[in-house]
């Protein structure tokens, strides 16, 4: 029995028909982009560049959805919400630091079963 993961690919397997050159495209895309993106979204916060953080957020959620690491999405909601209207901006650090942890070991998951 599999271990439980922090991803699931069913929507991906949907989306890709069988076609498992597209499937594994899309996750090696993931898989390769993922950090330059935790890194931007990392700067953005650190400058307080809010704009910034929140046009990076939500470009990268619909990618957490394919990858089906959807339990973190709420939260990436949250953060985009956040730095959209530059409100409770004392939340978005921990909410980000919580958010990256779980992108993180999500993606080691995936490199770890795909690499």
């Amino acid at each position: 029995m599999k271990p439980a993961r922090n991803y699931n690919l069913d929507y991906l397997d949907e989306l890709s028909g069988g076609d498992e050159s597209f499937k594994t495209e899309m996750i090696r895309h993931f898989i390769g982009n993922s950090p330059i993106v935790l890194a931007n979204l990392r700067g953005f916060l650190e400058d307080e560049e809010w704009k910034k953080f929140r046009d990076e957020i939500h470009k990268f959620t619909p990618n957490l959805n394919m990858m089906g690491i959807s339990e973190i999405i709420p939260v990436a909601n949250e953060l985009e919400r956040l730095s959209e209207k530059v409100i409770e901006v004392d939340r978005i650090p921990d909410l980000y630091s919580g958010f990256e942890q779980h992108v993180r070991m999500a993606l080691a998951e995936l490199v770890s079963d795909f690499s």
